[in-house]
């Protein structure tokens, strides 16, 4: 009787044990299986994060394309509307108003300068165009000769740099430096030429050529941000750079020796000249050089294209292109540093 109790109490505790191992594979493999879910889960909320970029990525570019179209159909209906200014007498004058030139068709008197801004809806984007004339700012080619620095000084002194200073002259001889044709500072340390930027690890020579646009003014000592400035003095070359953007202008193929008095912008109407110091010649007629930005954009998109051009009435609707730039950056938002960071070397 005792051996039978044995067997079965032998018998019971190997069955307790085998449950109590079908319980533990049962939670190993309840484990595995949640790893396995959890690891389904991170692929597919990979993949669907994935598919969204791409998408994101698709409708930018599709976006970007749509835009880029948007801002040519403006610059077409740009040069559209400066055949009709081209098509007015040459010496029409410019009337006492805003400066804005209304192409409406209706019996409206008009005038002859199409320096205004506006937007127009077309699909399911928008497109805007900016006319700027460029007789209304001082030409940058212009200022640079010999025979003009004291121009180019009173321009300086306009944007707020002391008159008759160390400051004035040092920016007006790296200004000339930057165009002429020879490698000789004026005097000692005053002005800027190839040697200085080697020496300040600028990377890059003087251009020893006309200046082609405004842009190139961040890149001349005094006005370019330097590592060693201090925060206050980088401002203060940014804020003066800023003044001299609305005051000239340049081209590589033209030079204007002229203001016109009906298209001048305000900032270049409030210098002041002294006695002895003369104006440039101002003219009075139709002005003739244009830039044209047109922008285009979908409605609700982040995405925006910007065409720049120049163009230039040479006759009676003959309308020359001079430039085009098919992906505008904004003066504001050029930056000779863009990127560098502070510990870096300059």
């Amino acid at each position: 009787m005792g051996m039978i109790l044995k067997f079965l109490n032998k018998k019971d505790m190997e069955q307790r044990e085998n449950h109590l191992y079908d319980i533990g594979n049962r939670g190993v493999a309840l484990m595995m299986i949640l790893w396995v879910l959890i690891l389904l889960d991170i692929i597919v909320l990979q993949f669907a994060s994935s598919m969204r970029t791409e998408m994101e990525i698709t409708r930018n570019f599709r976006d970007r394309v749509e835009s880029y179209y948007l801002a040519r159909a403006a610059m077409e209906l740009a040069r559209f509307e400066l055949m009709y200014v081209a098509s007015v007498s040459k010496s029409t004058t410019v009337a006492d108003n805003d400066g804005g030139l209304d192409f409406r068709f209706e019996d409206e008197a008009r005038d002859t300068n199409p320096q205004w801004k506006r937007e127009v809806a077309l699909g399911r984007g928008m497109f805007s165009i900016d006319y700027n004339v460029k007789e209304g700012k001082y030409d940058l080619n212009y200022l640079v000769t010999s025979r003009n620095e004291s121009e180019l000084e009173e321009v300086l002194v306009a944007c707020g740099v002391e008159e008759a200073s160390t400051e004035l002259s040092m920016l007006k001889r790296s200004i000339i430096d930057w165009v002429d044709d020879d490698h000789d500072l004026t005097g000692p340390d005053i002005g800027a030429e190839d040697d200085w930027y080697k020496d300040n690890w600028q990377g890059y020579e003087c251009k020893d050529d006309r200046f082609y646009s405004v842009e190139e003014l961040a890149l001349i000592r005094g006005l370019r941000p330097e590592k060693w400035d201090s925060e206050e003095e980088r401002d203060e070359k940014k804020e003066l750079l800023s003044k001299l953007y609305q005051l000239v202008t340049a081209h590589p193929f033209l030079t204007h020796n002229k203001l016109n008095r009906n298209v001048m912008s305000p900032p270049v109407g409030e210098i002041e000249y002294p006695d002895g110091v003369p104006e440039m010649p101002i003219d009075k007629i139709r002005p003739t050089h244009y830039e044209v930005i047109a922008s285009g954009w979908i409605k609700g998109s982040p995405v925006e294209r910007k065409i720049r051009a120049e163009f230039q009435i040479k006759g009676r609707k003959n309308v020359q292109l001079l430039s085009w730039t098919d992906n505008y950056i904004p003066l504001e938002e050029w930056d000779p540093n863009q990127g560098i960071e502070e510990d870096e070397v300059i």
